[in-house]
């Protein structure tokens, strides 16, 4: 490079300049090669090399790989097979205290495993003297009262499932030797004992366990085979019981019945099941008895075998609604069948509310000659003074009888009774003193009370919900909402207002909107109205004159004027009664009339006002009405 950088030097003067910049940078280059060069130059004169340090080195490389041959690892895995060596070599020199270890670990499994198996071998004593006993009470219904079962239980080798040997042995006839199950018993004996063990085994896994047997009556017939056909007939009131048979007895027990049929479609083997209808069940069941050829007789014997079902499906129903009544005393309804419950105290208290309606005009029209109440004053005004005065007194004079002799306190039950079981009584109000109180107020309204019927409703209905919470044991929050929705169902029966039922029960007796209550409370007060409605049609008990509409802006303000005029007229309404009981509690120690006297010194009363005020007789619908058209 050197040469040819001088013979370009020597003729760039030829070139016109146009070798100026190559040779300038090839001038440049050859200055930095000598850097270059120089700087390797002193490197290697820096560098001691040394043969033996080589050689060492590929000595140790050598045996690396021999290791990693030797151990048959990777030479880059030798570092970890390293660590993994001594940490053996440590467990080794530690050997002694870490067998020390061991021995006593085995000693406290041996210890905790006698003690498993011992309480293995108890708990395996107590179940098998439960199952003998269980066995036993089953062989009697199999026709096998006399078969001996026994659960034998003797020590064998030490394992996984305890140090027991563990055989049924059986004894079938009286006086014979005992032996292993599956040696002594005969084919047709041998079902019987699967079948005994099988339902007392089941009754451990609870209600609704299904059952599946193979010809469990293989080997017997005739009154054993019966036998053991009610046998799985009781058996399925727990559970679903699926039999294959080939005995008549067993077939004509069963709820259903099911054919199953094998063919041959092609080369392939088929089985079909095919359900079997009434009249189709005695033809099957009749070809069990006969084989192919079906007889007149066979068909009989049929008839009479499906014939001893009904009888036994009957009771089976019987227990079936014994069980689910025994589940509701138990566990309480669940929210569909408290629905349903409130449904039929709806109904009842519907009824109720009719009957009781039916009643004072049964009695209205034997004493006052008319069954209106409606229009009892207007009749009263037609009658002699002395009969709308003598009538009250004596209807108080019964009245006073029944509540001395029949309530603790000589008080009618009223609505407040009703709200104050539903506070402090969990939804129950008092039987005894409730039914007298019904009564008095049947024979009050009915000898001219001035009084309503839908308060005597209200705690007939609560009477009903208390029979039926009691009936069902149910809690305090149940019993509540039951007592709502019959005095839902006896308001909306008394008014048919099935929605102010609803409210009424709600908001003034419950005193609460839980949607726990609020739906079933509904379904009740709608059960109510529609008892009233298929009674007595859709009236209502009172009819405003002229249009239903209503100017808002002009009418709300009198509305507004009219409740606080209402509510002023009812509180001191109430304060009256107060001070009247007041009065009347403060003469009757005065004067120390007997308990029983009471109410008739009030019909007394109440007739002589009705001589000039003839209005205040009965439950007041007609003064009412006359008051809301402007006829009064």
């Amino acid at each position: 490079m050197a040469n040819a950088l001088r013979w370009l030097e020597g003729v760039m003067d030829r070139a016109g300049g146009r070798l100026d910049a190559p040779v300038a940078a090839l001038t440049r280059a050859m200055a930095e090669l000598d850097e270059a060069a120089q700087g390797v130059s002193e490197c290697l004169n820096a560098l001691e090399f040394n043969p033996i340090d080589l050689e060492e080195t590929e000595e140790r490389l050598f045996a690396l790989r021999g290791l990693a041959r030797k151990h048959q690892v990777l030479p880059d895995d030798l570092a970890g097979l390293s660590s993994q060596l001594s940490d053996r070599l440590v467990a080794l020199d530690a050997g002694e205290s870490r067998i020390a270890d061991l021995q006593k670990a085995v000693k406290a499994a041996e210890k905790s495993y006698e003690s498993a198996a011992d309480a293995l071998t108890k708990a395996r004593v107590t179940a098998a003297q439960r199952l003998d006993a269980a066995v036993a009470t089953e062989l009697a219904p199999l026709k096998m009262e006399r078969a001996v079962f026994a659960t034998e239980i003797s020590e064998a080798s030490a394992g996984p499932d305890g140090k027991d040997a563990v055989q049924f042995v059986v004894a079938t006839n009286p006086g014979a030797p005992s032996g292993p199950l599956n040696k002594i018993a005969s084919g047709g004996e041998l079902s019987r004992f699967l079948l005994a063990l099988k339902v007392c085994l089941s009754e451990e896994q609870g209600d609704g366990v299904t059952m599946i047997f193979d010809e469990i009556d293989r080997g017997v017939g005739g009154a054993t085979a019966d036998a053991v056909g009610r046998r799985l007939k009781s058996l399925a009131k727990e559970g679903q019981i699926l039999v294959v048979t080939h005995s008549p007895q067993v077939a004509a027990l069963a709820e259903s019945h099911w054919r199953v049929e094998k063919g041959v479609v092609g080369d392939v083997t088929t089985t079909t099941v095919v359900p079997l209808q009434p009249t189709d069940r005695e033809a099957e069941i009749a070809r069990m008895l006969s084989g192919d050829t079906v007889t007149e007789e066979a068909r009989a014997a049929a008839r009479a075998l499906l014939a001893g079902l009904i009888g036994h499906q009957l009771q089976r129903w019987t227990a079936q609604l014994a069980q689910v009544w025994a589940v509701l005393r138990r566990k309480g309804p669940g929210q569909i069948q408290f629905w349903f419950i409130a449904l039929l105290i709806g109904v009842a208290a519907g009824f109720a509310a009719i009957a009781f309606r039916a009643a004072i005009e049964t009695l209205q029209t034997f004493v006052y000659g008319t069954d209106d109440p409606n229009t009892l004053h207007s009749f009263a005004e037609t009658l002699h003074w002395i009969w709308v005065l003598l009538i009250p007194v004596l209807g108080g004079l019964a009245v006073g009888v029944i509540l001395h002799h029949f309530t603790p306190d000589g008080r009618v039950r009223s609505v407040s009774d009703v709200i104050e079981g539903a506070a402090l009584n969990d939804g129950r109000v008092e039987s005894r003193a409730g039914l007298a109180s019904a009564a008095c107020s049947w024979i009050t309204l009915s000898t001219g009370g001035s009084t309503g019927r839908e308060g005597p409703v209200v705690h007939i209905a609560a009477l009903i919900s208390s029979w039926v919470a009691n009936l069902l044991r149910v809690d305090g929050v149940t019993g509540r909402d039951l007592l709502g929705c019959a005095v839902a169902a006896a308001v909306s029966a008394s008014f048919n207002a099935p929605i102010a039922g609803a409210l009424f029960a709600l908001e003034v007796v419950l005193r609460h909107f839980a949607f726990h209550a609020f739906a079933p409370i509904v379904v009740a007060s709608a059960a109510g109205t529609v008892i009233n409605r298929l009674t007595y049609g859709d009236v209502t008990e009172f009819r405003l004159p002229g249009t239903s509409e209503i100017g808002f802006y002009i009418e709300l303000p009198a509305f507004f004027i009219l409740g606080m005029v209402c509510g002023l007229v009812a509180f001191v309404m109430m304060r009256a009664i107060f001070w009247a009981d007041d009065l009347e509690t403060g003469l009757q120690s005065k004067l120390g009339l007997p308990r029983w006297l009471r109410p008739s010194i009030a019909g007394l009363l109440l007739g002589g006002l009705a001589i000039f005020y003839p209005h205040i007789i009965g439950v007041g619908y007609e003064t009412t009405s006359l008051a809301l058209t402007g006829d009064l």
